[in-house]
């Protein structure tokens, strides 16, 4: 018996395959960039609200709750006591978010935009859909080809 041809998927006008195609990965690249830059913004915007403090500071004395603390565990997985300095913490910070893979930046972004720490710029990253956005746009993809 003959498979049924899938239709092809695409999300700002490039297919998603399955392995990721140059087009893909291409645009995730740029995508990353935006991203990677609007994180860096707002950690820079955040410390700055710690600007009476020197660098050494130890980083223990920033709430768990407070935002730069939950963007900081955002990006580097865990969080930072005692023995930290607040300038420790920001190289790590900096560091993570330069060497970060774009698997992460699609799974961490939403995340920092719901904290409200960042902002939606209107595209995302192609090939780390979930299954409900892979249906809806197969969908829409029949819809295009009738």
């Amino acid at each position: 018996m003959a498979r049924k041809k899938v239709p092809s998927i695409y999300k700002y006008g490039i297919e998603i395959t399955k392995p990721f195609s140059k087009e893909m990965y291409d645009h995730n690249d740029k995508v990353s960039v935006i991203m990677r830059a609007n994180i860096l913004s707002a950690w820079i915007k955040l410390l700055e609200e710690f600007a009476d403090f020197d660098m050494d500071t130890d980083w223990d004395i920033i709430s768990d709750d407070s935002d730069i603390a939950k963007l900081q565990k955002a990006i580097c997985y865990s969080g930072y006591g005692s023995g930290y300095t607040i300038s420790n913490v920001d190289k790590e910070v900096r560091d993570e978010l330069e060497n970060m893979a774009n698997y992460q930046l699609a799974e961490n972004y939403p995340y920092i935009m719901k904290l409200g720490l960042v902002e939606d710029f209107g595209v995302g990253m192609i090939g780390y859909e979930d299954k409900e956005e892979i249906l809806e746009l197969r969908k829409k993809s029949v819809n295009e080809n009738k």
